[in-house]
């Protein structure tokens, strides 16, 4: 029941969730700032003001795809072989050791798997910005995607947009290919 209602957030599409935390966010009757209003703490703009708009389309962003890393968590968790912790227990090994020494390195290529999906969706983040904010107010929540987007359909210059999409491909492509090379020579 519990996993059930915390995977939730990545079934409900990208822009169901712009639409609600949109309401949700809004200065006048948004439900954050009801809240806020009832102990005292007032009101925020939070996707009005420069300050506040990227910290509040990353919580949104950071909400959608928790579940995501959490569900590729779990599984290794789950996956980590049982006679190790027990042995480590027989050895009299303390929880902190046990820990640091035998779950975590077994756990790494998990964590980095997932840090990478991470990033990844992080970088392609589109819907959530667009329909939130529409890359403003000012600049102040532009992303790379978001960018491509109005150089492409907005400027209409669809070759400028192409451009940048390549090489921003190249670019993501090169940078999660050294790493993984990186991460698999230290594993060696």
């Amino acid at each position: 029941m519990y996993r059930t209602l915390f995977l939730l957030p990545i079934l409900i599409p990208g822009i169901i969730i712009g639409a609600i935390w949109k309401l949700m966010y809004n200065y006048q009757f948004g439900i954050i700032n009801q809240m806020l209003s009832g102990i005292g703490l007032g009101t925020f703009d939070w996707l009005g003001s420069s300050n506040l708009a990227l910290a509040s389309v990353i919580a949104v962003d950071v909400w959608h795809w928790t579940p995501f890393s959490f569900l590729l968590l779990l599984a290794a968790v789950e996956a980590l072989p049982r006679d190790i912790f027990e042995a480590a227990q027989i050895d009299g090994a303390s929880t902190w050791r046990t820990m640091r020494r035998i779950t975590l390195p077994l756990l790494w290529p998990a964590i980095f798997t997932t840090f990478v999906f991470r990033a990844i969706i992080a970088f392609k983040v589109f819907d959530e910005v667009y329909l939130l904010t529409g890359g403003g107010p000012g600049t102040s929540t532009q992303v790379i995607s978001f960018t491509i987007y109005q150089r492409f359909f907005v400027q209409d210059n669809p070759g400028y947009g192409s451009a940048m999409s390549v090489m921003v491909m190249f670019a993501v492509t090169l940078i999660i290919g050294v790493a993984m090379t990186r991460q698999k020579a230290q594993s060696v």
